[in-house]
This record gives structure tokens, sequence and C-alpha cells, in this order.
């Protein structure tokens, strides 16, 4: 069905119909329908259907760090005939999540029901709306880590901090659910079982910014999709998302986004703006 490769990036890999053989480096996989696989960076795959046989399968390729400007281009993957050039043209997953990698989950061992979550990505990456679909894959892959580092590989996540690992999987949940209310670090230290220290240095490790900053970014994405949705004026949007300094919220808007919360309301087509990473 495809020819064995390396990958310059992840790549997630979901079966939705038939079965296939999924080999990654030196295992196979038999991937039946819901079945769910991450491949890192520079492991050889390759996928293989029985005569006779079919699969449906659906391929999202992703990095879990934003890549330099300079690696925006490169290629996805090189198949066996063509030169793999690894050195500085990949971007490794963080330690972390790297030790969970490869990842081959079926959906209906997870914990909750994420099917709704995938089929949501999918359908945003086929529009081309990329940051709503990585807003539905965020779950999607939280609930299989969480599923790999409790059943799985738990001796290897032990040994690099698996601990911890799960801990930025549990704060980055309660601020995607909470992030409307109070939240400090030290709540969510609390809340995940480690020092503060430890959640704030290893949070930016997996997610590649501090706590408070994937918060204030978080809010200020929400912002924007109420300021272009809602008749709320700039002081309710504030409230709404958290922020109840409406001047605060402004400089805060402003930074992330370069535009004044209300010159972004008012405009004739507003759309989410980029954040910066």
């Amino acid at each position: 069905m495809e020819p064995g490769r390396r990958l310059y990036d992840c790549e997630l890999v979901y079966v939705s119909e038939g079965s296939a053989d999924l080999h990654i480096g030196a295992a196979a996989h038999r991937c039946r329908a819901g079945t769910l696989a991450v491949i890192p960076p520079r492991l050889r795959h390759e996928s293989l259907v029985a005569r006779g046989g079919y699969a449906v399968r659906h391929c999202v390729h992703f990095d879990w760090v934003p890549p330099p400007a300079d690696l925006e281009q490169r290629p996805l993957a090189a198949f066996e005939h063509e030169r793999f050039e690894a050195l500085g043209q990949t971007v490794v997953p963080p330690p972390e999540i790297a030790v969970c990698l490869p990842l081959v989950v079926a959906l209906a061992d997870l914990a909750c029901d994420v099917q709704p979550a995938l089929a949501e990505a999918l359908k945003e990456l086929r529009a081309g709306h990329y940051g709503a679909a990585g807003g539905w894959l965020w779950p999607v892959l939280n609930v299989s880590l969480r599923h790999v580092a409790l059943h799985v590989a738990e001796p290897a996540l032990q040994a690099m901090g698996g601990t911890a690992l799960i801990a930025v999987h549990g704060a980055k949940d309660y601020m995607d659910r909470h992030y409307a209310t109070p939240v400090t670090l030290l709540q969510l230290a609390r809340l995940t079982r480690v020092s503060p220290n430890h959640l704030c240095v290893t949070f930016r490790r997996v997610v590649g910014k501090p706590p408070n900053q994937y918060l204030n970014d978080l809010r200020v994405q929400h912002a924007c999709r109420l300021l272009g949705t809602s008749p709320l004026n700039v002081a309710e949007v504030a409230a709404r998302v958290g922020i109840p300094d409406a001047n605060y919220f402004a400089r805060l808007f402003r930074q992330k986004t370069g535009y004044r919360p209300g010159d972004y309301a008012n405009r004739p087509h507003p759309t989410v703006a980029k954040l910066d990473d």
C-alpha cells in the first residue's frame, strides 16, 4: 500500500476501514479499522495490505513544536531509493513524548471516545483550516499518550520523568477547559501533584512555551473568536475569557495579534489572527 520510507516530521495514521500491516522499524502491527498510529521522524516504516484485502487510511503530518522557518519547505519523507538527510532537517519530539513513540493504539481501548474529535480534525484539515484542526487533534493525541504512558511504556517513562509528562497533559487539559476562570501555576502544581518549577520546566519542553504563555495565547484565541462573532464589547469579551482587567487585556491582545481589540472587532471580515509562537 505504501513502500518503505523515512519521515522528516511526525505522521499520524488512522485506519478507518479494512486492515493493514504497519511495519515501523523492526516491529509489525496489524492495524484494523479504528487503529491510530503516530510515527516519529527518521524511523523507517511501510504499510502492507494482504492480497485481495483493502484499507482506508488517513495520514496527517505534523511537528510537536514549530519548525524553524528554513524547514517549512522540507520534504515530507524520503523513500528507500532516495537520500534521507536527517541532520538539521527534522524537528524531533521532546524527550518526554519521544519515549512514547512510535505509538499504535486501538481507539476502542482509550479511556474516552476521541472519535468525534478525530472526525472534526480530519474535516478541518480537508477544508484547509489547519489551526482549527490542531485544536481538535490535541485531545486525540493527549488521550493516546496518556494510554501509552499508563499502560505500555510506564517503566521507560518513569525513568525519564513519566509522572511529569502526565502532569503536563493534566495541566494543559485543565487550562483548555477552565481558561475563563483564574488559573495559577501553584493551582496547576497542586492539581497535578508536582512542584511548580518542575511543572513549568517540563511543560515548556513538551508544549514549547511555559504555562502562563500558553494560557494567555489560549485566552486571546478565544477572544478573537468572540470579537469576530459575538455582539459583546471589549470589556465583556475580556471578562468572558478570564481577564477582568480590560486595560491589561487590550495590551495583551495587541502584543499577541498586532491589533487593538476594538479595531479587530470592527473589521469587515474578521478572522482569527495568528499568534506569536
